[in-house]
């Protein structure tokens, strides 16, 4: 099993404490050498703004940046992009397909994926556009979500702090 980086850790726990432009910036150090757990995770400050200016263009370069190197973490963000129209033109066919795909290869460990990332990009990668959008389709014609947000949750609450 994969280990994360210290890069992706660090970043990871320097933004639970409120230090999101440290952690960006082991987030972006980590990325320019390849760490794809690391570009995730950039690619996540920028939709979000944390540490960084908020940039969709940014995002949604980086989503298809990873996707270019086949690595599974991009179908996560991509949903987000394309539910959202976030960097491109909102597609829900386009969204749906990368959440498809999002949620067969996370649900179980993924090579080269560490089970923090995996975890946490389960908790916390998808947008809340993404996740009613889900909730919708539940409600209207009682479609079982592909993920269960709050079981990824609590699946990921425990390994937040290491």
């Amino acid at each position: 099993m994969k280990e994360p980086s210290i890069h992706f850790r660090k970043g990871i726990e320097t933004g639970i404490y409120g230090r999101h432009e440290e952690a960006a910036q082991c987030f972006a150090q980590r990325h320019e050498q390849g760490d794809v757990e690391c570009s995730a995770e950039l690619a996540i400050c920028y939709r979000v703004g944390a540490g960084v200016s908020c940039d969709f263009n940014e995002f949604y370069r980086l989503a298809r940046e990873l996707e270019q190197k086949d690595c599974p973490l991009a179908h996560c963000l991509l949903a987000s992009a394309y539910a959202d129209g976030l960097g491109c033109r909102g597609d829900y066919e386009k969204a749906e397909s990368h959440l498809t795909r999002w949620a067969k290869v996370s649900e179980a460990p993924m090579p080269g994926i560490s089970e923090e990332c995996r975890l946490r990009m389960r908790a916390i990668g998808l947008s809340d556009a993404m996740e009613q959008y889900m909730e919708q389709a539940q409600t209207e014609d009682g479609t079982v979500p592909c993920i269960d947000f709050m079981q990824a949750i609590r699946e990921y609450a425990p390994r937040v702090l290491w």
